[in-house]
C-alpha cells in the first residue's frame, strides 16, 4: 500500500514536471508568463489579435513545432487553420500572435515534429456588443444545393470554365462552383484534404480556404495550386456551415 501511494506521489510530480499548456492572453511577460489570460474572448468585427502561449515545464528542442485551430461546425471541430515554428534554443515557451475575425468554438492543439499532441485547450470568442451578430441566419433546405456542380478547369473565361478535367499534373487549377441559381451567402468555406498513402478515407488535412462571394451569384471560381500528387476531396460550405457541394481530382 505504501509503494502504491509513493507510486501516485512519484506520477503527480512527474505529470506536474512536465506539464505543457496552452493559454490565450493579451501579452506575456519577460519570462513567458500569460498576462490577462482567458479562454474566452470579445473581439471586434474586424478582428482582434490573442497571444497563443505555448508554456512547458521543460525546455523545448530546436525542432519544428506545429500549431492547430480547429473551428465547431454544428458538432464537429474542423480543421479552420495552421502554424509552424521553430523555437529558440533553451526556451521554455513559443508565441503566436493571431487574429480571430469570427466568433465560435475553436479547439487549439500544439503538436511536434514527431506528430504528438502537446498540450490541447478551447477558446470561445464573440463579438463585442458594438457589433451585433446573433441576427437570424438564414436556414435553407437540405435540397437547395441539390444541382450544385464543382468543375476542374484550366481557365475561366467570361466566367465559364474551359477545358474542364478531372485528372491534371501538379500545379495551379481552377475551381468553379455553379450552382444553377443564387448562391444565397456572401461567404464560402473551402476545405481540402486528400488521401493518405493510398487509403480509402480522405483523411488527411491540406489547407481550409474562405473566399468572398456575392449571395446572388449563380456561380463563383479561385484558384488553387496542388503542389503535390495525389488523391484530393474539395469540400464547399457556406457561410453557415451548410455542404454545397464535394469535387474529387487525381493530382500526378
Amino acid at each position: 500500500m505504501k509503494k502504491l501511494f509513493l507510486f501516485y506521489i512519484f506520477l503527480f510530480l512527474f505529470n506536474s514536471i512536465n506539464a505543457q499548456e496552452i493559454f490565450f492572453c493579451k501579452s506575456i511577460s519577460e519570462s513567458g508568463k500569460p498576462i490577462d489570460a482567458d479562454i474566452k474572448w470579445k473581439i471586434e468585427p474586424y478582428g482582434t489579435t490573442i497571444t497563443i502561449l505555448f508554456s512547458s515545464k521543460t525546455k523545448l528542442d530546436n525542432s519544428i513545432y506545429y500549431l492547430f485551430i480547429d473551428k465547431k461546425f454544428v458538432n464537429e471541430f474542423k480543421p479552420y487553420d495552421s502554424k509552424t515554428t521553430r523555437p529558440e534554443e533553451s526556451t521554455t515557451w513559443i508565441a503566436y500572435e493571431y487574429k480571430f475575425k469570427e466568433e465560435g468554438e475553436f479547439e487549439i492543439y500544439v503538436m511536434n515534429s514527431n506528430q504528438k499532441i502537446l498540450a490541447t485547450n478551447h477558446l470561445t470568442t464573440s463579438f463585442s456588443n458594438f457589433y451585433n451578430s446573433n441576427t437570424p441566419k438564414e436556414e435553407l433546405g437540405y435540397s437547395y444545393y441539390d444541382n450544385s456542380k464543382v468543375i476542374f478547369c484550366e481557365r475561366v473565361f467570361t466566367n465559364k470554365p474551359y477545358n474542364t478535367f478531372l485528372s491534371t499534373s501538379v500545379g495551379r487549377v481552377y475551381v468553379y462552383l455553379d450552382n444553377a441559381k443564387s448562391l444565397n451567402t456572401d461567404i464560402i468555406l473551402v476545405y481540402i484534404y486528400k488521401k493518405k498513402n493510398r487509403a480509402f478515407e480522405y483523411d488527411e488535412f491540406v489547407e481550409s480556404k474562405k473566399f468572398r462571394v456575392e449571395p446572388t451569384w449563380n456561380n463563383t471560381y479561385f484558384k488553387y495550386s496542388f503542389k503535390q500528387p495525389g488523391d484530393y476531396k474539395i469540400l464547399i460550405y457556406n457561410k453557415n456551415e451548410q455542404p454545397i457541394k464535394n469535387g474529387f481530382l487525381k493530382v500526378r
